[in-house]
């Protein structure tokens, strides 16, 4: 089986949950309607949090999820 994503043993992984906002349209998805919410992660903390794992000068994997994307602001 392919991975989508190669995570190393080595590095740090963040993982940034931009939204929980959806529009239930992916036929695909298994996430229940009382599950999704109105939350949005706001630029300042991703770039708060990036800004941290920048500083510690090692491999880092940064995957961005959550939510329909197209719904962000």
């Amino acid at each position: 089986m392919k991975k989508t994503v190669s995570f190393s043993k080595d590095a740090t992984n963040v993982f940034f949950h931009i939204l929980t906002n959806c529009n239930l349209k992916c036929r695909h998805c298994y996430i229940n309607t009382e599950q999704h919410g109105t939350n949005i992660l706001s630029l300042s903390t991703i770039n708060a949090w990036l800004g941290i794992f920048a500083k510690k000068n090692r491999k880092a994997n940064v995957v961005f999820l959550g939510g329909e994307p197209t719904m962000h602001p």
